[in-house]
C-alpha cells in the first residue's frame, strides 16, 4: 500500500511538472514573445551588400561575390560603386560576359 502511494506521488509530481512546463511554453508562444537573444546578440541580419563587402575584404578574388556585389549596387542605383566593383572583377576575368552585361545595365 505504501509503495503504491509513493508511486502515485511520484507520477503526480511528474505530471504537475510537465503540465507547468507546457503551460509556460504555450504562454510564451501565444504572447508573441518569439524574439530571443543568443549570447546577447541582437536579431539583426546584416544586409547583403554589407556582408559581401566584409567577405570580400578577406577574399578579394572571389569572383562570384564581386559580381553579386555589383548586381546589388546596380539595383540600389549605386552606379559609381558598381563601376568600381566591376573594375575589380575585370582584373580577375577580363573576358567575362557577365561583366559586359552588367556594364550595359549601368549605361
Amino acid at each position: 500500500m505504501v509503495k503504491k502511494f509513493h508511486l502515485f506521488i511520484l507520477v503526480s509530481s511528474i505530471l504537475v511538472f510537465l503540465l507547468t512546463i507546457s503551460f509556460l511554453n504555450l504562454k510564451v508562444y501565444f504572447d508573441g514573445s518569439k524574439e530571443s537573444k543568443v549570447l546577447s546578440a541582437e536579431n539583426k541580419k546584416p544586409d547583403e551588400e554589407e556582408f559581401l563587402v566584409n567577405y570580400l575584404e578577406s577574399n578579394p578574388n572571389y569572383f562570384p561575390g564581386i559580381i553579386e556585389l555589383a548586381k546589388i549596387q546596380i539595383a540600389n542605383s549605386e552606379n559609381d560603386e558598381a563601376t568600381k566593383t566591376l573594375l575589380k572583377a575585370k582584373e580577375i576575368d577580363p573576358n567575362s560576359d557577365v561583366i559586359k552585361k552588367l556594364e550595359e545595365e549601368i549605361k
